[in-house]
């Protein structure tokens, strides 16, 4: 029987795909498109102390005006809040948690001298172990909020005010590393805030109500920061500390890294069409 070798590797490639598909892919529990206000898609709101917070909006994409919105939160006002949280439904503490999240940070004019440590944009906390905050800055992203809360801060230098995909994660022994773009962790480091805090940015406590293991994104009521945030999507996983790979839900635009022949990376948006 005369077999058709094209045919063959055809098939052959197809089944590695697949099965690479498979030992990768990820289920996601929260997939958030920034297509409406985080409260109208499951997330729980915090306006912080009594005030409305600050001023958001689900806007048009400037570079894809058709196809694609945004959440814009504009922290021009220092001292206010608006942070929405997702909470972990399984029983007990998750055994870690991943969080994926495409932002850019744009500088407000006049007022590049008004960046402290005090912002927070993504939150996260096991119930168990310690936690912290990852904030994005036009320059640099930023692991870690410090003292009086916190304690440890880490930085790493980026054009923070252009597109970039963040993954979060956070294990069973309370190590956070962050991602951009596939790459690093470019930081990482244990949490330097305590479980019980009540602030929440770090999930255990609003006021005196437990609310469990949770993930936040937003701005908070930070005395002496500004932000221009927009957020293109969010994922969160409860499974696990998860690194760069596996399934990504469809239309999302995700970046991957070529090699090219002078064996230097390159970077370039591509949207990835694999099935939630």
């Amino acid at each position: 029987m005369k077999v058709d070798v094209r045919l063959l590797i055809i098939i052959l490639m197809l089944f590695s795909l697949l099965i690479s598909y498979e030992s990768f892919s990820q289920n996601w529990d929260v997939i958030y498109r920034a297509d409406e206000m985080p409260e109208k898609a499951g997330w729980k709101i915090d306006k912080g102390f009594g005030a409305d917070g600050q001023k958001r909006a689900i806007i048009k994409d400037p570079d894809n005006q058709f196809t694609n919105k945004l959440l814009h939160i504009d922290d021009s006002h220092v001292g206010q809040r608006i942070m929405w949280f997702r909470t972990f439904k399984g029983e007990g503490n998750p055994p870690g948690i991943t969080i994926v999240a495409r932002v850019k940070s744009l500088l407000v004019k006049d007022q590049v001298k008004v960046q402290g440590n005090q912002e927070r944009n993504i939150g996260f906390s096991d119930g168990i172990n310690p936690s912290d905050e990852v904030i994005f800055w036009p320059d640099r992203v930023q692991l870690g909020i410090g003292l009086p809360v916190g304690e440890v801060i880490k930085t790493h230098k980026l054009k923070g005010d252009e597109w970039h995909t963040y993954r979060v994660t956070s294990d069973e022994s309370g190590v956070i590393r962050v991602y951009v773009d596939g790459l690093g962790p470019v930081l990482e480091m244990v949490g330097g805030i305590a479980t019980d805090h009540w602030r929440a940015v770090h999930l255990t406590k609003i006021g005196d109500k437990e609310i469990g293991p949770s993930v936040t994104i937003g701005v908070a009521q930070a005395h002496d920061s500004v932000q221009d945030l927009y957020f293109d999507y969010v994922l969160v996983d409860f499974s696990g500390a998860r690194p760069p790979g596996g399934g990504f839900p469809r239309d999302l635009i995700r970046e991957y890294l070529p090699v090219e022949p002078s064996e230097k990376i390159a970077t370039r948006w591509a949207t990835i069409k694999l099935s939630e």
